[in-house]
């Protein structure tokens, strides 16, 4: 599975190259197609992560703790806008300076593998 993982964060990587400061829309496409096939009624991980972009209740506790302003309830998840705006403060929090510098591969990195993700060998992706 972290060679799944790899190549598809490498792909997500090569994709992306968005100039602005913003999470641009190409990176939600490429997230939501890894994390569920772009299915916004995804449960995976065993019942564990929900929507389309597969979030874990804790990192929607950690988002919305975060940014007060997102408010709502967990299921909220299976709303796309909503998970974007989970997403958006989950990465600015733990990783504000990437998006900064479009620097894709670190965040779906932590995404992937939580706020040091990008340190951990299993979400590195493989050069094919």
């Amino acid at each position: 599975m972290t060679k799944f993982y790899s190549i598809i964060i490498f792909w997500m990587f090569i994709v992306l190259i968005s100039k602005s400061a913003e999470i641009p829309d190409n990176f939600f496409k490429a997230l939501g197609q890894v994390e569920s096939n772009q299915n916004p009624k995804a449960i995976g991980d065993n019942g564990k992560s929900i929507g389309i972009f597969q979030i874990q209740k804790i990192c929607w506790l950690d988002a919305t703790n975060f940014n007060k302003t997102i408010g709502g309830k967990y299921e909220n998840c299976f709303g796309i806008e909503y998970s974007k705006k989970i997403v958006k403060a989950y990465l600015n929090r733990y990783c504000s300076r990437a998006i900064e510098n479009n620097d894709f591969e670190t965040m779906a990195r932590i995404w992937n593998g939580g706020p040091f993700g990008h340190r951990k060998e299993s979400t590195k992706y493989l050069k094919v």
